[in-house]
């Protein structure tokens, strides 16, 4: 019984000896709310280890940038920085109060006043309009209009939607087994959207390598929306945006690209 007890005392003062730690517990500085640490900072870090915070932006006396006042018709906040980027994707433009001078008022409102010159048969508008539009600010900063942009999706709808589109009768061509067919012109804002198909009869791939549209000869700027490649035994329609076409003839041209070298020139006339 002793030999026992023995090798238990023994056992549990190895235990205590070899696996208990033994160093004094450090205590730990506990992070204040609502501060930006550097990540370089440990989660170890003692009370005796200073926390240092990272400057995340400083601004010194040689990056001051200049102020400038402006006034604007959008809801924007009293103090914001502005980055110069290229025209095309910028949402708002900065424009001087000289360029707006020359502007016409643009809301009508307000009052404006008038004086009768000599003879009271010619009036003078009071100039107090433009005196004020020259002293706002040096700057004025107006919104951009994002322009839409179009996929074949959009351009279907825009034709399945009108109540205005012109369809042709018997404007198509066949060449060996693949026919092109004019189906229609619909007017949309300050454009014409013509809308053709092409019915693939052949077993094999058709591929379109250029559509085109003339008129008396001369090209016209045009966006296509179409897939360039026409399954065998398939039917596809095809979208081409020019400008406003109206009492007019013009040329649609469709070339195909390898194979047979295809070419299918039809000629509308447009009402």
């Amino acid at each position: 019984m002793k030999l026992v007890l023995t090798y238990t005392l023994t056992f549990i003062a190895l235990i205590c000896v070899f696996f208990v730690d033994h160093s004094a517990r450090t205590a730990y500085l506990p992070l204040k709310e609502g501060l930006l640490y550097s990540n370089s900072v440990s989660s170890q870090t003692t009370l005796n280890d200073e926390v240092t915070e990272k400057i995340l932006f400083k601004r010194t006396a040689e990056d001051e940038y200049p102020t400038i006042e402006a006034a604007s018709t959008e809801n924007l906040p009293g103090k914001f920085l502005v980055r110069l980027i290229e025209p095309k994707d910028a949402k708002y433009r900065l424009v001087t109060a000289a360029a707006l001078a020359g502007r016409p008022e643009g809301d009508g409102k307000g009052q404006s006043t008038f004086k009768r010159g000599p003879g009271g048969s010619k009036t003078v508008r009071d100039r107090s309009a433009d005196q004020t539009k020259a002293a706002i600010a040096a700057v004025t900063i107006q919104k951009e209009v994002p322009q839409e942009v179009l996929n074949v999706n959009k351009v279907r709808d825009i034709v399945n939607n009108s109540e205005k589109t012109y369809f042709f009768p018997g404007i198509e061509k066949t060449l060996n087994e693949v026919t092109l067919t004019v189906k229609s012109v619909t007017p949309w804002q300050n454009k014409s959207v013509l809308t053709l198909e092409l019915d693939n009869a052949e077993a094999k791939y058709f591929f379109v390598s250029n559509i085109s549209i003339t008129s008396a000869g001369m090209p016209l700027p045009i966006e296509s929306f179409n897939d360039p490649f026409i399954p065998g035994k398939k039917r596809a329609t095809f979208f081409v945006i020019a400008r406003a076409l109206k009492a007019e003839s013009v040329a649609v041209k469709l070339s195909e690209s390898g194979g047979e070298t295809r070419v299918f020139d039809l000629r509308v006339a447009v009402p």
